[in-house]
């Protein structure tokens, strides 16, 4: 199925209960006033923006994230808001913000693990396996990015444009380079340069 549901929203979280029932002008009312913690969770450790992932809006997924949503947020069962995703899109705008697509909860799932486990069509876990491929690829380090438009880290881009070859080459260019500079620096080649007079003494052998 594509629509996960939680269970019934508990009373007295306004923000949470906006997002689950789609009032976006509620949530956009509540975050623009500053009247409620964006981050604030219920007893089971959800937070609005692990409620609008599962709902699949991704405007709203979009707008708690440009307001400050903590996208590692984590509910009782690890679960980050990517765990609870169901909809390419929603997938598509966390990744772009640094959802961690190798984080796993108390069971030791991913998110495309929570996919697979909850039935979600095909189509959806191709878009988990895309993902994956992706950040794996670039050696995303995990931290979270500046926003939906940011570059590729400049190393992965450079070193893309070089290939492999040249990269090995420029490394090992590099740590020599950086080898004679601490060498020259350090003085130890002028020390080598001093050699001390070897003084040799005549053996003396008595028959």
């Amino acid at each position: 199925m594509d629509l996960i549901s939680f269970d019934m929203m508990e009373s007295g979280y306004p923000l949470l209960e906006a997002v689950f029932n789609e009032n976006v002008g509620e949530a956009k009312n509540l975050l623009e006033t500053e009247s409620y913690d964006i981050n604030d969770a219920d007893s089971s450790g959800r937070t609005a923006l692990h409620v609008a992932a599962c709902r699949g809006n991704e405007n709203v997924v979009r707008m708690l994230i440009e307001h400050g949503a903590d996208i590692s947020a984590r509910d009782k069962n690890d679960n980050t808001p990517l765990h609870w995703c169901g909809h390419s899109e929603c997938i598509s705008i966390l990744s772009k913000y640094g959802a961690d697509f190798a984080f796993r909860n108390k069971i030791g799932a991913t998110a495309k693990d929570m996919a697979k486990r909850r039935g979600i069509s095909p189509e959806v876990i191709a878009t988990f396996e895309r993902y994956e491929q992706l950040f794996a690829k670039q050696g995303f380090n995990r931290n979270k990015m500046t926003g939906e438009d940011s570059f590729m880290p400049l190393w992965y881009e450079f070193s893309e444009e070089l290939g492999p070859r040249k990269v090995f080459l420029l490394i090992l260019f590099l740590l020599c380079f950086s080898l004679y500079i601490a060498y020259t620096v350090t003085g130890f080649s002028k020390h080598l340069e001093i050699r001390l007079p070897l003084e040799y003494e005549s053996a003396h052998y008595e028959l």
